[in-house]
């Protein structure tokens, strides 16, 4: 169905409106359970059957509706700042999100429903499948729609998770830096003092994002997390070994924003917020990137065995960690044994690789590797050879 020369809607293209239109009115108003196409099909002022041409099923209309208001909303924040069709800040939307402003909520009602978890709304899928982690193994074929949808909510609350604690450390490196300096004027304890500023306003912003999630998963891999009480505060004392572990925290998360935020099925209010987020997060990259051959340039020796052997290997945990195992119990798999076949297949695979070879190589251009010879730990984890190429 396509429109007609001069811009106006075919008749399939204006019935297909009035039925997402009715679609969001109804499910507004009344639970999921409760909503019969019949009804939408009526108020829409076609038969029942004619449901049927337009979409597979109510899940199917459902998700139509809930698309239509939230990319609604989406322009609602960006008229309200007057951007234009610039991207609204992660702020805003998150304000949108969880505080549910007067005006928003009543324009957009079935949206304000779905994102604030209202029990009596179906799951929503936030991603598409092919970038859910298990897409590849042989059991996700069988998942259903509602699985997915479960599935996609419990995997991004899992990563954001894995970002609030990053960015903890991360401000706790920031913080040591300001204490270590004696002169408080430095410019870069005026950096420190600002980063620490900008995370603590993501931070708080993604603790909300978790609330509107409402993650039911037990991560199993927590009850280790005293491991690295430990090991962090030596981290932080050896600023090269930490600013190689906050570039490779930078990189992966960037990456999967990236993918998410391009990818035309990924919820429309998630791929505004890894939009605005990557754009915050570039000055840490850069700046990363900036400090790394001066911080790189005559390392102690323990450091330089941590960059070479250790640093990988706790990035390569990093990755793997983003979704934990307990995510794959909510949809009936098993957590461990699912968790593991997962960061083997191809796709998960190649994306560490593609995450972290700008790692590999922002440390062969500080010096930091011996030339020809790059370790077998950062070979394996960015799969490339010798010399930093790919293989």
């Amino acid at each position: 169905m396509r429109a007609m020369a001069n811009g106006r809607l075919t008749k399939g293209e204006r019935t297909r409106e009035a039925l997402v239109a009715a679609a969001i009115d109804r499910f507004a108003r009344s639970s999921y359970q409760r909503v019969a196409l019949g009804d939408i099909a009526r108020d829409a002022g076609v038969s029942p059957t004619a449901v049927y041409r337009y979409f597979e099923d109510k899940l199917a209309l459902f998700v139509a509706a809930v698309d239509s208001d939230a990319e609604a909303l989406v322009e609602f924040a960006r008229a309200r700042l007057d951007l234009g069709d610039g991207v609204p800040s992660l702020a805003d939307l998150l304000d949108l999100m969880s505080e549910g402003l007067a005006d928003a909520v009543i324009d957009h009602p079935l949206v304000s429903r779905v994102l604030a978890g209202d029990p009596t709304m179906p799951p929503r899928q936030v991603l598409p499948d092919e970038l859910l982690s298990i897409h590849e193994l042989p059991e996700f074929a069988s998942l259903t729609l509602e699985q997915r949808a479960v599935l996609s909510r419990e995997e991004v609350a899992s990563i954001v998770e894995s970002g609030l604690r990053f960015e903890a450390v991360l401000m706790a490196g920031f913080s040591m830096e300001i204490f270590r300096n004696d002169d408080l004027t430095d410019p870069e304890v005026v950096y420190s003092l600002h980063e620490i500023g900008e995370e603590t306003r993501h931070s708080r912003l993604f603790s909300r994002l978790l609330a509107q999630l409402q993650p039911t998963a037990r991560n199993p891999l927590s009850r280790w997390r005293w491991v690295a009480a430990k090991i962090i505060p030596r981290i932080l004392r050896r600023r090269a070994t930490l600013d190689v572990l906050v570039l490779g925290g930078e990189e992966i998360p960037d990456l999967l924003q990236r993918k998410a935020a391009e990818h035309p099925d990924t919820d429309p209010f998630l791929r505004e917020v890894n939009r605005y987020h990557r754009g915050e997060e570039a000055r840490h990259l850069a700046y990363a990137r900036a400090v790394l051959p001066s911080r790189l340039a005559e390392p102690g020796r323990v450091d330089r065995f941590l960059v070479r052997h250790v640093v990988p290997r706790i990035i390569h945990m990093m990755f793997d960690t983003l979704v934990h195992p307990g995510v794959y119990a909510t949809v009936g798999l098993p957590t461990f044994d699912t968790w593991k076949r997962a960061n083997k297949t191809p796709s998960r695979v190649a994306l560490r690789h593609e995450a972290t070879r700008p790692i590999v190589a922002s440390l062969i251009a500080a010096g930091a590797m011996p030339e020809g010879r790059l370790p077998k730990p950062w070979r394996e984890l960015a799969g490339v050879d010798a010399s930093g190429a790919r293989n």
